[in-house]
């Protein structure tokens, strides 16, 4: 086996135990040697004798040698190889040093740790290392010569207010001494905190901020000096929960991303060079912060569109701010929403605005917005138009009325429409009254249009009208009268009796009267209508009011009738007359044919075919007798409504008969004479029969005569 697997000499010793035979005994033994186990690549084949050690001489450091051994005996026989050895390597190299690491320049406790990492060595490796410590660098006054097998030290007992330094040498498996190593830095103790910051000063108060920045003065560290600042913010003075424990450099600090509704307090500590953490400073005064804008207002109460007062007044409900609390309101009045040409934006802490002389002739506008404590401005509320009309309206002209006097209870009147510059025209007063400017019937009444109708409820009387404008802000102009009165005639005039001068005639015209009508509803007659009709044909005529009678033509055969009513100046027409008819017939009946003639003794009838007449109708006939063609010696003239006609001659006598037709009018056609004369025989005498009938013959005619002159004095009408 080998000494060691590590020696720090170029002689490498192996032993081992002897081996063992049965018969002859081990006379021998040999060995090979070699860098790997079972070579024999150093040394071949060597013979040691019986002896059981063997010493290689003048091995190469860093290199493992490996022996094997074979054990011959009294026969000469060699037994087999024994297993390699383990490796046995040559170390003269000491470990190599590196320079220990300081825990900090400064530690605030009275221990010092160094460390280092582990020295190198490549061959026994690093065993164990020689400390001391100083203090100066590389010096031992306070500890010297200290063994140890770790990689790090602790000083204990180490005293504030100097420099502790270290130094570290390695010690192989062999016993190989390193070099001390570098000195570590120096390494102080500082037992005392830094005193605590003054109060940070910063923002306080309602502020609309997303961040703040606190400043203070800076510590003085007597031992280590200041290293740095650790500073938290909270929602209360010692909180925590807006910013946590953060390390700074200096002394001050920006906190961002605050949040909105929150009050923040900041505070600061101080930690020296060697670590200490001194007390935290007073909390800052408190930061609200408050980025929400307020919420509102909005009007409770606004002037018109128009007013007639330039004294106008806002109110607005109270803005809600949930923080910090709604702190004011700015307020502008200008031509436009948002404009200040008015009134330059000016604060107030009122819920109201009023201005005591607002221009006149131009729309304005109120804006306001809340401003809360920490100045955030709410959304500007702006009002509706508001303007000042401080004119009244154009007086209304040119009323139309109507005409007087009207026989409509539904009166209108118009008028132009009237300007006003201001508000606008709203609409119109209208008042109507039984005298000049009077409103009895109607007093002032408003209407949206240039025209008023009124029902009026009385006939006869008279209606005077008046109007004027009304703006939109209530300015009435003077009143505008309508020319003269109206007066409403809602009454017809009474009904006319007529009449006619003859109800047949053969004149070309008639002649129609009537008696005079008059007015009861007070506009007075204007006059009378006449209407003649005859068949599908009618003629109308109007004549004044002084008018008693009219003339009007007809047509041959034609009947017509008449009728009368009077109209008054309102338009008011009475009730038409009862008809009165007039037949107009200038013709006369149809010729008279057939005159034929019988002798009978002395009796002679004529006879003829009967006439006729279209229009007035037939009357009858007038028969003349003579004893000469057309001569009347013997009748004259006699009328007959039969068409025959029987006189009594003389015996031996001729007669003619000469006839005319007589109509109803007293046309008369004819005469029409018998063609020839009739003859009575020539007889002695005549019988009593004879005689008796010729008696009542003549008596007859007289009596027929005498009706005919009586009945004025002619036959027919006019």
């Amino acid at each position: 086996m080998p000494e060691a697997d590590f020696v720090n000499r170029t002689n490498l010793n192996w032993s081992w135990a002897a081996a063992t035979d049965v018969g002859l005994g081990v006379q021998e033994y040999r060995v090979i040697v070699g860098t790997a186990p079972g070579s024999g690549d150093v040394l071949a084949n060597y013979s040691v004798g019986n002896s059981t050690s063997f010493t290689y001489v003048g091995a190469p450091e860093g290199t493992a040698h490996y022996l094997s051994v074979q054990a011959r005996d009294g026969a000469n026989l060699w037994g087999n190889w024994s297993s390699a050895s383990s490796g046995m390597t040559v170390d003269l190299s000491p470990p190599r040093s590196s320079k220990p690491l300081a825990p900090s320049a400064w530690v605030t406790v009275a221990v010092i740790n160094w460390s280092w990492a582990p020295f190198a060595d490549n061959g026994s490796g690093t065993a164990s290392y020689d400390i001391r410590v100083g203090t100066t660098p590389g010096g031992s006054n306070v500890l010297n010569g200290v063994a140890t097998n770790q990689t790090s030290y602790s000083l204990l007992g180490a005293a504030e207010g100097r420099p502790y330094y270290l130094t570290v040498r390695g010690r192989d498996g062999v016993g190989n001494v390193g070099p001390w190593s570098v000195p570590s830095d120096g390494v102080s103790v500082d037992l005392t905190p830094p005193p605590s910051p003054a109060k940070p000063v910063g923002p306080e108060g309602f502020a609309n901020l997303s961040s703040g920045t606190w400043i203070w003065p800076d510590i003085v560290d007597l031992q280590s000096g200041l290293g740095f600042y650790e500073a938290a913010a909270g929602s209360s003075p010692s909180g925590s929960d807006i910013l946590a424990l953060t390390s700074l450099f200096q002394a001050s600090l920006t906190v961002g991303s605050l949040p909105d509704g929150q009050t923040v307090y900041l505070r600061v500590r101080a930690v020296d060079a060697a670590g200490n953490v001194g007390n935290w400073s007073e909390a800052s005064t408190p930061l609200m912060t408050d980025r929400t804008s307020p919420q509102g207002p909005v009007f409770a109460s606004t002037p018109p569109e128009w007013s007639n007062t330039s004294a106008l007044a806002w109110v607005w409900a109270l803005a809600t701010d949930s923080f910090s609390g709604v702190a004011g309101y700015l307020v502008r009045l200008g031509t436009s929403p948002m404009a200040d040409d008015v009134i330059r934006e000016t604060s107030t802490a009122a819920d109201s605005f009023a201005v005591s002389s607002a221009p006149a002739g131009g729309s304005l506008y109120l804006s306001v917005r809340a401003v809360d404590a920490a100045g955030n401005l709410g959304p500007w509320l702006v009002s509706a138009s508001a303007e000042v009309d401080l004119a009244a309206p154009s007086i209304p002209v040119v009323i139309t009325s109507p005409t007087s006097p009207t026989n409509s209870s539904l009166l209108r009147w118009s008028w132009a429409v009237s300007d006003d510059a201001g508000s606008g025209v709203a609409g119109y007063h209208v008042r109507i009254g039984t005298v000049v400017g009077g409103g009895d019937l109607l007093g002032w009444t408003f209407v949206f249009n240039a025209s008023f109708e009124f029902t009026a409820g009385v006939s006869g009387r008279e209606h005077f009208f008046s109007v004027r404008a009304v703006d939109r802000v209530g300015w009435a102009s003077a009143a505008s009268a309508a020319q003269g009165p109206l007066l409403v005639d809602l009454e017809p005039p009474f009904p006319v009796h007529v009449f006619v001068d003859a109800g047949l005639t053969r004149n070309s015209s008639a002649t129609v009267g009537w008696e005079p009508s008059s007015d009861p509803g007070g506009s007075g007659l204007a006059g009378y209508e006449i209407e003649a009709y005859s068949g599908d044909n009618m003629t109308a005529t109007t004549l004044p009011p002084s008018a008693r009678s009219s003339s009007h033509p007809g047509e041959d055969g034609r009947e017509y009738q008449y009728r009368v009513r009077a109209f008054d100046r309102a338009g008011n027409r009475g009730p038409w007359s009862s008809n009165a008819s007039v037949l107009f017939d200038r013709s006369p009946p149809t010729p008279l044919t057939g005159i034929r003639s019988t002798v009978q003794g002395s009796r002679i009838e004529w006879s003829w075919s009967s006439s006729s007449d279209e229009a007035s109708g037939l009357s009858g006939y007038l028969v003349s007798v003579g004893t000469t063609p057309g001569a009347a010696d013997v009748e004259n003239r006699w009328f007959t409504r039969t068409a025959n006609f029987t006189i009594v001659g003389q015996p031996g006598a001729t007669y003619y008969l000469t006839a005319a037709v007589v109509d109803a009018a007293g046309n008369e056609g004819g005469p029409y004479s018998s063609e020839g004369g009739a003859t009575v025989p020539n007889v002695q005498s005549a019988g009593p029969t004879d005689y008796t009938i010729w008696i009542l013959l003549l008596a007859v005619a007289a009596v027929a005569v005498w009706w005919i002159r009586s009945s004025k004095g002619k036959v027919g009408g006019s």
